[in-house]
């Protein structure tokens, strides 16, 4: 099984179980693994940061961020210790460092490194 399917099987599960009256609504969201879904609209936010025309672009070489790039960085991510937020801004900003440690950068999101 791949880390994708176990994501999901582990989706059905929390959602089947806030489901159960017995356990309490929220408890079961912290932490979980993103959806398909959840990880496209990461994506998106990120590339709203860090894209080639955003307010802090990362470039490689000369070259722009793309999304396959932003995937690379959050799988690398999520098979850290890095517990998911939901996609908010922690998460965001660990993969701004994990492809800043992986030779990309900008001029701007140096100065705030």
């Amino acid at each position: 099984m791949n880390n994708q399917v176990i994501a999901n099987e582990l989706v059905k599960v929390a959602k089947s179980l806030v489901a159960d009256d017995r356990v309490p609504q929220g408890v079961l969201h912290e932490g979980l693994p993103p959806s398909d879904k959840e990880l496209r609209k990461f994506y998106d936010y990120v590339m709203s940061f860090y894209g080639r025309s955003e307010l802090y672009p990362i470039t490689k070489n000369g070259k722009n961020l793309h999304k396959r790039d932003i995937e690379k960085a959050t799988w690398k991510l999520l098979k850290s210790r890095h517990e998911w937020g939901g996609g908010d801004s922690v998460d965001r900003e660990a993969v701004r460092d994990i492809l800043l440690d992986g030779g990309w950068g900008g001029r701007m999101v140096r100065n705030w490194v």
